[in-house]
Formats: structure tokens, sequence, C-alpha cells
């Protein structure tokens, strides 16, 4: 019970720290890659400038960058320009130290499995609200996954290096597919190719048995949260719904439920 009282507090905390740097990632790396692929020079990195308000530009102080309790404290608002911010800052702070709790008590918070596991639902979240932002999938984060979840199968991870050699490829050839056929019947495009990344990054920490059970899981979460904006009026019927925060779900579904194994 001691054990895992100061496990879930571990990840709780460290959760939290982390989630705020996610909250950069989410908000500047878009911007860097935006820059960059235009020719232009950018000056902004992951770590610099110092944490700033996106309005005012003013430098945020230190008591301003406490996870969650600093945008309760300040009501949502900035304290030198009272432009609302936005509640994704608590919520994604929130989602990683939830996560991160939940990884720490399944896999231990000092095993091989349990690392990997915190890097991979990290970086779900990250690429989650990138997509929903954005509708974009940065290679930087999708391929750099996958190659962290066939290195940590090279010794012991998820599953045997040869069924994460087969599952990357097969994840991403599975959507390529799909992707193929519909637009050959609807003439439009369909999955991303961000979204057959991710899904062979996916295939590359669990092997090619995760794949069904992931994508049944982003599929009918994905429908259940389309038909209901659409019957609530929030988008148009053809509206474009990003598949990557559906694929993250299915992913740490895959890797906390053991449920979701079931059938892999």
């Amino acid at each position: 019970m001691m054990y895992a009282s100061l496990t879930a507090l571990f990840g709780a905390v460290v959760g939290l720290v982390i989630g705020s740097f996610l909250n950069v990632v989410i908000h500047r790396l878009p911007l860097m890659l935006d820059a960059l692929h235009d020719g232009g020079k950018c000056d902004l990195t992951l770590a610099t400038p110092a944490s700033h308000c996106p309005s005012c530009r003013h430098r945020l102080p230190p008591l301003h960058n406490i996870p969650v309790l600093s945008w309760l404290f300040l009501r949502g608002r900035c304290a030198f320009c009272d432009v609302k911010i936005s509640a994704r800052y608590p919520l994604v702070e929130v989602l990683s130290a939830a996560a991160a709790v939940a990884v720490c008590l399944t896999y231990g918070m000092d095993t091989a499995r349990g690392i990997a596991g915190l890097v991979l639902v990290w970086t779900l979240i990250c690429l989650a609200f990138i997509d929903i932002r954005t509708q974009c999938l940065p290679d930087e984060l999708t391929l750099g996954l996958l190659w962290v979840g066939l290195l940590v199968n090279a010794f012991g991870g998820f599953a045997a290096p040869a069924d994460a050699i087969i599952g990357a490829g097969a994840g991403y050839l599975s959507l390529r597919l799909i992707h193929a056929g519909f637009k050959l019947l609807t003439g439009r495009e369909g999955i991303g190719f961000g979204d057959m990344k991710l899904l062979a990054a996916l295939g590359a920490f669990f092997g090619w048995q995760a794949l069904p059970p992931i994508v049944l899981i982003a599929t009918l979460f994905g429908l259940t949260v389309s038909v209901g904006m659409v019957v609530a009026r929030k988008i148009d019927r053809r509206a474009e719904i990003p598949f990557g925060p559906h694929l993250a779900l299915g992913g740490f579904a895959y890797l906390l439920i053991p449920a979701a194994r079931l059938y892999s």
C-alpha cells in the first residue's frame, strides 16, 4: 500500500511537471515547423524564449507557471492583459498526471516498460492536441515514437522484435490502403499520412496483434464523437475530423486496459 501510494504521488507530481512542458510543445512545435516549411528562419525553440503570454508577450513569473494551480488562481486569465487563457493548459497537465499515475501503477515507475509507457502516453497526448489544433501529426513525434517502440522491443519490451517490425509495417500499410480506396471511391482525402505513421508507431510498440483492437477502439470512439457533434450541430457531416486523437486513445487503452488485449 505504501509503495502504491508513493508510486501514485511520484507519477502525479512528475506528470504535472511534464504536462506543463507538453503545453509548450503543443503550442510551439507547429509554429516552428510552419516557419521552417515556409523557408524562413525560426527563432522560436522549445526552450526559448521563456514562458510568456501569447497575447501581450509579457514574461510569466515562476508563480504563474505552477501546473493547474496557477490557472485556477488567475481564474483562467492573464494577470497582465486579462486575456482568457485556454482551458487546454490545465487539461493537458491533468491528463499528463493521470496518465503517469496509471502507467506507474500498472508497470512500475522504475521499470523499462514503465518508462517506455510514460514516453508513449505523453507523446500521444501531444499528438492528440496538436492534431485537434492543426489537423497535423508532426513526423518529429510520430516517427520518433516509431523508433522508440522498435528500440524498446529490441530489449524485451511489449512485443517480440519481429512482431514489432511487422506491426510497424502493417500499421502504415493498412491505413495507406484505406486511404487509397477512399480516394478512389470518393475523390477526396480520407485518412491522413500522419495517421498512418501514428498507427505504425503503435504497431512498433505493441506488435501487429495490437492493431485490430486499437483501430476498433479508435473507430468506435471516433464514430461516437462525430455522430454526437453532427447531431448537436457543432459540425457539418462532411467536415474533416482529426483521427489522431482517436488512435491515441486506442493506444492508451491497449497499454492500460487488459480487456483491450483479450482479442489480440
